[in-house]
């Protein structure tokens, strides 16, 4: 609500905060490695890459046992991960270009390429870096990640100007009417939406617009 506002580290520059799936950590980039720090501020916070590489975009995996991020240049950054106390570091992908990465549901990794090396842009790739293969899209409206619903539908998130001369936050997929769920609908600019982890049920209808919307997207 607004309230209990409070500190949790001194770390100026800190980056891309993303909070663990039980909410008792926070991880984080600054100055170019990747940290962890309690949720409640009861705890240091730990440095769990320490490299000399750029290390940036952190998140959580939905179970909660790996971290993936970035490492890299500007358009060389490649896909990582490790388990959640900064062991067993891997390297998911090779001269990629990744420009961004999140968790599926089911634990596999998708990332937005700069390039088509990888033989496609919207890349859907295990955490291993097997079977690379093409999460799909909309054309040139598919601006977001894909997600499944827990019944396996694909569901997608995208913002653009297609019905009323505005950007607004679109849900696409086949299990909609006309393709298109329309989530905000108003004449304000609606851009950036984020991951909608438990948007798009097959039970809902147009009509639970504000449901869907309650469920976790952020604009």
């Amino acid at each position: 609500d607004g309230g209990n506002v409070r500190q949790l580290n001194n770390e100026n520059e800190s980056q891309w905060p993303d909070w663990s799936p039980d909410g008792k950590r926070i991880i984080y980039d600054h100055l170019g490695d990747i940290y962890v720090i309690s949720a409640d501020g009861g705890q240091k916070s730990k440095n769990l890459t320490g490299s000399p590489e750029n290390d940036v975009q952190p998140k959580w995996s939905p179970d909660g046992n790996n971290i993936l991020w970035l490492s890299g240049e500007e358009g060389k950054k490649d896909i990582h991960v490790m388990d959640a106390d900064g062991h067993n570091k891997s390297r998911v992908t090779k001269d990629a270009g990744v420009h961004d990465a999140v968790w599926s549901v089911d634990g596999r990794i998708i990332g937005h390429w700069d390039g088509k090396e990888a033989g496609c842009f919207n890349c859907l790739i295990n955490a291993d870096g097997s079977n690379t293969v093409d999460a799909g899209g909309k054309g040139t409206i598919q601006n977001y990640v894909p997600f499944w619903t827990a019944d396996g539908q694909l569901v997608e998130i995208n913002s653009g100007d297609h019905l009323n001369g505005n950007n607004e936050i679109f849900l696409a997929s086949s299990i909609f009417p006309d393709m298109f769920l329309n989530l905000t609908n108003n004449k304000a600019n609606d851009i950036n939406p984020d991951w909608p982890k438990n948007c798009g049920n097959t039970t809902k209808t147009p009509a639970d617009n504000k449901s869907l919307e309650n469920d976790g997207v952020l604009e």
